[in-house]
């Protein structure tokens, strides 16, 4: 079975560039375009330079199917840009090779989070830390993700209380991740 973070990670190195796209204009001129497709080939190398320089051990399948995912997609560029194909076409067809080799979808990981603040010790004059507990998590469709948000955010609300007061309070977070529980808290943070 096919890795989905590995999936989503790949999905939205492309979707960042489209979303940049339409919030440019709705006309895209050529130059334009070149620095567009100059910032997707960096953002794919940087991911490729990080997946290599971190350990991936207890994730072999995830840094396996991204690393995979990357060939397709710098195949893809590079075949359309040596063809002169258009830029929207040869996004297109990443998005689609990507939904293809992940088994037809998009999975996501819409995470709902608590968010407080404690204490952490006297060094310094005294430092806190921020802790994230996972509150609910729901697998959709990365096309279902941002009503599921919608309807999430309009249920938790957003929090009560100030965690910045000493009266303390908590937030919630919703973030559209790549796997279960992604940000939250794991370990207590010490002073360094």
């Amino acid at each position: 079975m096919f890795n989905q973070r590995a999936a989503y990670d790949a999905y939205k190195i492309v979707q960042k560039v489209i979303d940049e796209v339409k919030g440019e204009s709705e006309v895209v001129e050529g130059n334009d375009w070149n620095y567009v497709m100059e910032g997707l080939e960096g953002d794919m190398l940087n991911k490729s330079i990080q997946l290599m320089s971190m350990s991936y051990e207890f994730e072999p399948e995830y840094a396996r199917d991204l690393m995979l995912l990357l060939g397709e997609m710098t195949f893809i560029y590079r075949d359309g840009i040596r063809k002169e194909v258009m830029h929207e076409s040869i996004l297109e067809s990443m998005k689609s090779r990507i939904i293809f080799i992940a088994g037809g979808d998009i999975r996501v990981w819409v995470n709902v989070y608590e968010n407080t603040r404690h204490y952490g010790g006297p060094e310094e004059g005294g430092w806190w830390f921020d802790w994230m507990e996972l509150k609910e998590a729901h697998n959709v469709s990365f096309k279902e993700a941002e009503e599921k948000v919608k309807a999430l955010r309009e249920e938790y609300g957003e929090g009560e209380g100030d965690i910045s007061s000493v009266l303390g309070g908590f937030e919630f977070y919703f973030y559209i991740e790549g796997s279960r529980g992604e940000s939250q808290s794991t370990e207590r943070p010490h002073y360094e």
